[in-house]
């Protein structure tokens, strides 16, 4: 029987032909585990966990079940950690003895259950102490036994659905994983190609550093395409750009500014623990996401109506000010007031007053109502002028919206309700108050680094300054997880301000 030389961690191991591990996207043969991927705060030399360390613990009942098989599903499983950006798991020792032909003694075996377990509590969304997490991160995970679903797995010979679930299966997820997978690679290729200066990158321009710039471009799948003059700035390398500065939050004018110049230097490693950020902050999420939902996200400043799970509506949005912040959580859409009055909180009038419907209220002519902790809701407004900014964190803690009729009309279309009705209802000042006969479900998010499902930039990845600087403080909170927890809560869970106004 043909037999298979591997090389790994300096040891040769010697395997067997059609040996084959169990991955989630398909079965692969016994490879050397990728390992070497950005970890976020390791990005050139990844921690990793020394299975051996965990050798001797208490034997668990799986331990005298788990068969062959089943060790090189998880093992399979555990190569692709850092896809996650997880810790990588040092799975040499492990390997090492399944190429001798023998399976694992029990207390390998425990070692193995232990890293299994905890990963699959982190692809959870455990990696957090919540006692310690900021009051205005509302969206938790939900919590999970591991393992003792684990070890149901085991009894009832159903391993492989239980690997395949650990981790969230919505879009936004697996495609950002897909990108995190996209990005390591171009850190083991020596990373992002440095442009240095931009001078000379000018349209029109033809020298070497256009040449560079196409190639920079291109490592992010901005591609310019085939040319004979790939030192010539063309107007199809200025369309790549402006497509860059699109996925950047940058105005998307084809020229190399300082904002661009500065965006293109970032360095891979920052990119990558930006994605991985993101990776945490979609597992607080549901597992799988309502076909029909509509998604804000705080600091793009956008919003999207999801219909068959299919961007049916985009619009420009108005979220919290820095000193005001729109809160992360999830809720559902249960009505809409057209002609809405705004009662004034006193955080912002000493008196409290009631400000009538009209022209001139502050929540425009329409609102949507879903509960919550914070008394945020989605709402129009009489001023749509900053809607054309590139930053657009200024309400007091609500989301206004630039087209909230064309929203209204999408929810209201099963009733009966046309745009005509609308626009009949919203030109007197009557309140109306119409209850949703199927709630829409809405989620406040905070993701910085996504992938676009729609647009110029469809698949590609889009990278969103951190306008409250919450990246910062989920990483400090992951690292910070990592120590003894408190049950006393730090001042980050306190530093939530929220203001019940548009």
């Amino acid at each position: 029987m043909k037999r298979l030389s591997i090389i790994f961690a300096g040891l040769t191991f010697t395997a067997v032909a059609g040996f084959y591990f169990y991955s989630r996207a398909s079965e692969q043969k016994l490879s050397t585990p990728r390992s070497t991927h950005y970890q976020g705060d390791a990005p050139k030399a990844a921690k990793t966990i020394d299975l051996q360390s965990l050798v001797g613990l208490k034997e668990r009942p799986a331990e005298e079940t788990l068969n062959k098989t089943q060790v090189e599903m998880i093992l399979g499983y555990l190569s692709n950690a850092s896809d996650h950006g997880l810790q990588t798991i040092d799975l040499a020792p492990m390997y090492e003895t399944l190429q001798t032909g023998r399976n694992l003694r029990a207390d390998e075996k425990a070692a193995l259950i232990e890293a299994i377990v905890k990963f699959g509590e982190e692809v959870g969304g455990s990696r957090i102490d919540w006692t310690q997490a900021r009051k205005d991160w509302a969206l938790r995970p939900t919590a999970r036994d591991v393992r003792t679903s684990f070890e149901t797995a085991i009894q009832s010979d159903t391993l492989r659905n239980w690997l395949d679930n650990l981790a969230p299966s919505h879009d936004a997820y697996r495609s950002l994983v897909g990108a995190r997978n996209q990005y390591a690679q171009i850190l083991l290729n020596g990373g992002f190609i440095k442009l240095n200066s931009r001078t000379g990158l000018v349209k029109g321009a033809d020298n070497p550093q256009v040449a560079i710039l196409r190639s920079r471009l291109a490592q992010e799948d901005f591609e310019a395409g085939p040319t004979p003059t790939p030192n010539l700035f063309d107007a199809a390398l200025a369309n790549q750009l402006s497509l860059y500065q699109q996925a950047h939050g940058l105005n998307p004018n084809g020229e190399m500014g300082e904002k661009t110049f500065a965006a293109l230097e970032v360095p891979i490693e920052a990119r990558i623990k930006q994605i991985d950020l993101n990776l945490e902050r979609e597992r607080w999420l549901p597992r799988t996401n309502p076909a029909t939902r509509i998604e804000v996200n705080i600091p793009e400043a956008t919003l999207v109506y999801y219909k068959d799970n299919r961007p049916a509506l985009t619009m420009a949005t108005i979220v919290g000010a820095n000193s005001t912040k729109t809160p992360i959580f999830a809720s559902n859409v249960h009505s809409i007031v057209l002609n809405p009055p705004w009662h004034v909180p006193r955080s912002i009038s000493r008196r409290q007053r009631v400000q009538p419907p009209g022209p001139n209220n502050a929540l425009g002519r329409v609102k949507f109502d879903f509960l919550n902790d914070f008394s945020v809701y989605l709402h129009d407004t009489p001023n749509h002028a900053p809607f054309s900014a590139t930053r657009r964190n200024l309400s007091h803690g609500c989301v206004r919206l630039d087209k909230p009729k064309d929203l209204a009309e999408l929810l209201l279309a099963p009733q009966g309700i046309n745009r005509a009705q609308i626009d009949e209802i919203t030109s007197h000042v009557v309140t109306r108050n119409i209850k949703l006969q199927t709630q829409t479900p809405v989620a406040l998010l905070y993701r910085t680094a996504y992938v676009a499902k729609a647009g110029a930039n469809i698949n590609k990845v889009q990278f969103v300054d951190d306008v409250y600087e919450w990246d910062s403080v989920l990483e400090n909170l992951i690292a910070s997880s990592k120590q003894p927890r408190s049950s006393k809560p730090t001042s980050v869970a306190n530093d939530a301000k929220i203001i019940a106004a548009p």
